[in-house]
């Protein structure tokens, strides 16, 4: 193996000694981790010393401390060094002036900035002035000029060693910089000639270079600053979901291909995905949007670790340009939607089925409402949000929108206010819609609607029934035929009686039932006279099969 990369994966403690056995390795990236040295610990050192073909070393963005290893600079292969950004506090740069002499100390890029160093050792300070170097029969370059295209020793400018006003000033501007090209038009007036030559030289090169790779390089960094930061921000909740890469979703997505496409929402597109390990999961790709960002956070936050039967297990996230991806279990039924109006629902949902769906909508809920902490309330209960697994289980998905009940709202049944009302039209509850009042009630009232749309096979909003106005509401159908459906509830009732012993009069008992517990469900009357909104949700959990 001659190349490793873990960079940005939040890693803690040492760098692990196994890596010590990679005789071949020539590129190893650690940068942007948490690791750090044990005292005493030489590490570094020693990973120089049985890498013998190391030529990168990069383990930026650590917090790594005590003195820079002095293998950096005897190094055979050793080309480019990044430990900027760590606590080292000492620097001995005696072998590398020991290198001067046969040019060695000049092959080797080494940054070391934003470091709080305090101690160094350097003890050809003041000859750096009077060197020239040499090369391929071109004229003496001084050690400024020859080092941007050469090696060179970034410090960066906010040290001890750089702000003491004693220190040697050519060694000072020689390695007090954070880049290669910084004082280089600031040398002598005798070396403007050369200084100029060598500027338009090198500004070509750049000019050329910077066309090629600038645009790359600004995507890179920006995508490494967009993760750093989402990391952050989960870090900060306590929260550290699995992060897969773009690239491994891509192939396991087929490169996104129609043929994996589960659906498409107003929100992103979801993918059917198989992980090298053959696991299928649900790829959903958020639309670039400032909202989905917070909405994305707001998931992850609100779900990562939480397991339970009827609720969407999230797998992962991933980070990729404006791109925001989510990773979740797959549903192999797809969602109760299309289960009840999509163009592939040839198999029909029976009524084993239906109320099997509405009592694992009906357990989630109240997993969410009464045995979180904080509880959740999820704000979108509708049929695109409850996907079916292949034993059509019901799991509520996307918590977007989802709200904590914090500590002083933690009683049953206690009031938030949105500032941003969102969610589905024809789910929203009165005091939602109207003052933007959050409780367990909207959620209950949301899951009446859907439980309406299961029994009736019906949108809860339908503008297709332009000739028949008063059936494009279902909950307001669902009512007026409910005060018609009273006499034929109770003739049904009063058949169960009169053929008892004839046929099955438990199955028309239990269907009676159903068909009105349901109707009473959506009903205002009935939610608003409950003193605890999870009543109605508890009737479905506890009903009897």
């Amino acid at each position: 193996m001659s190349k490793i990369d873990l960079s940005i994966n939040n890693f803690s403690g040492t760098i692990p000694p196994q890596i010590l056995q990679l005789k071949n390795l020539q590129d190893l990236d650690l940068s942007w981790n948490h690791l750090t040295l044990a005292k005493g610990d030489d590490v570094i050192e020693k990973l120089i010393n049985s890498s013998t073909q190391l030529k990168s070393l990069r383990l930026q963005h650590n917090n790594f401390t005590g003195a820079v290893p002095t293998k950096v600079w005897t190094s055979e292969f050793l080309e480019t060094v990044d430990l900027s950004d760590n606590q080292f506090n000492t620097l001995d740069l005696t072998a590398w002036c020991n290198g001067i002499r046969d040019l060695s100390a000049f092959k080797r890029k080494v940054n070391l900035t934003n470091n709080p160093i305090k101690n160094v050792t350097f003890p050809c300070a003041d000859r750096l002035s009077n060197l020239w170097i040499k090369t391929y029969g071109e004229n003496p370059l001084d050690l400024i000029s020859a080092a941007v295209d050469s090696g060179f020793i970034l410090l960066g400018n906010k040290n001890a060693y750089c702000e003491n006003t004693g220190n040697k000033e050519y060694a000072k501007r020689y390695v007090c910089r954070t880049s290669q090209f910084e004082n280089f038009l600031n040398n002598n007036s005798s070396d403007n000639k050369k200084v100029i030559i060598i500027s338009v030289v090198c500004g070509v090169l750049l000019l050329l270079m910077a066309c090629i790779l600038l645009f790359g390089l600004r995507r890179t960094w920006k995508r490494a600053k967009e993760l750093h930061t989402i990391q952050e921000a989960l870090a900060r909740q306590d929260v550290r979901p699995p992060f897969f890469k773009y690239d491994q979703l891509k192939t396991a997505c087929s490169d996104f291909s129609e043929e994996n496409k589960l659906g498409q929402g107003a929100f992103g597109s979801v993918y059917k995905a198989v992980l090298p390990d053959k696991t299928v999961v649900a790829v959903k790709i958020l639309e670039p949007t400032e909202q989905n960002i917070t909405d994305f956070l707001n998931e992850m936050v609100l779900i990562t670790g939480i397991k339970h039967k009827h609720l969407i297990q999230l797998k992962g996230c991933c980070v990729r340009d404006r791109k925001r991806i989510l990773v979740y279990e797959y549903a192999e039924n797809k969602n109760l939607a299309d289960a009840l109006w999509g163009p592939e629902r040839t198999y029909g949902l029976n009524w084993d089925q239906r109320f099997k769906i509405c009592l694992g909508v009906a357990k989630g809920l109240a997993y969410l409402h009464e045995e979180l902490q904080p509880r959740i309330i999820h704000r979108d209960i509708k049929a695109q949000n409850i996907l079916l697994d292949k034993n059509w289980e019901a799991k509520v998905a996307d918590f977007g929108l989802a709200l904590p009940v914090k500590e002083q709202a933690s009683t049953p049944g206690s009031t938030l206010v949105a500032t941003r009302i969102g969610g589905t039209l024809g789910y929203f509850s009165p005091e939602y819609a109207t003052a933007g009042k959050v409780t367990e009630k909207l959620d209950v009232f949301s899951f009446g609607i859907l439980v309406l749309e299961i029994l009736a096979g019906r949108k809860c909003i339908d503008l297709s029934l332009t000739y028949a106005p008063d059936q494009i509401y279902l909950k307001d159908w669902a009512f007026k035929k409910y005060m018609e459906a009273v006499d034929i509830l109770g003739q049904l009732k009063e058949q169960e009686r009169m053929y008892q012993g004839l046929f099955d009069a438990t199955a028309i008992g239990k269907n009676t039932e159903e068909i009105e517990h349901g109707l009473l469900r959506a009903s205002d009357l009935t939610r608003a006279s409950s003193d605890d909104p999870q009543s109605i949700i508890q009737m479905s959990v506890t009903k009897p099969r």
